[in-house]
């Protein structure tokens, strides 16, 4: 089964540039990311995505929302390099309120070059 990172199309320079290497998913889903696991990244919805690169994962791990440290977030986009742009990021993505005690799992990647 081939695994996806997939992002909004607005990150998509960011993720090819190798600016945003940390994305942030709501739930614990370190079953489905596994260390030197290669990913497609792709942009879009999921009836419409675009294969923008390959991955490799480096970390992959959960924590609660108010637990989530300035290093858990380096990588991260601009908007979500803080806990409260990170919950607003999630939020809108999501389409739900937040917790602080939210589980997230933090996934850390490195695009591979062609």
């Amino acid at each position: 089964m081939t695994i996806m990172l997939n992002f909004h199309p607005q990150y998509k320079e960011m993720v090819l540039q190798g600016k945003k290497t940390t994305t942030i998913r709501l739930g614990d889903r370190t079953d489905k990311y596994k260390i030197g696991e290669n990913v497609v990244l792709s942009i879009g919805k999921k009836w419409c995505l675009t294969k923008i690169g390959e991955g490799i994962i480096e970390k992959a791990y959960s924590k609660r929302l108010n637990e989530l440290t300035k290093k858990d977030l380096e990588g991260e986009s601009e908007d979500a390099r803080t806990i409260t742009g990170l919950k607003e990021t999630l939020e809108t993505y999501y389409r739900q309120a937040m917790d602080d005690e939210e589980i997230v799992t933090v996934v850390k990647f490195k695009i591979l070059l062609n």
